[in-house]
């Protein structure tokens, strides 16, 4: 997969989620394993008011 695919893909089904955000009336959100938090920040830019939260870390060695 190249990476114009990639984020042809990344960007679709970010999308998908925003739209199922909008169905189901969310007041907050945690995205677990969020990376760099673009997601989060598309949510926001889409539902501001909303309590977003964001975790992203790593296991410690041997616990992955």
């Amino acid at each position: 997969m190249t990476a114009a695919v990639f984020l042809v893909q990344a960007a679709a089904l970010a999308q998908l989620a925003l739209d199922q955000l909008a169905k189901i009336g969310f007041t907050t959100l945690a995205d677990i394993g969020c990376g760099d938090g673009r997601f989060l920040r598309e949510v926001a830019q889409a539902y501001p008011g909303k309590q977003l939260l964001g975790i992203a870390g790593k296991l410690p060695a041997g616990r992955a």
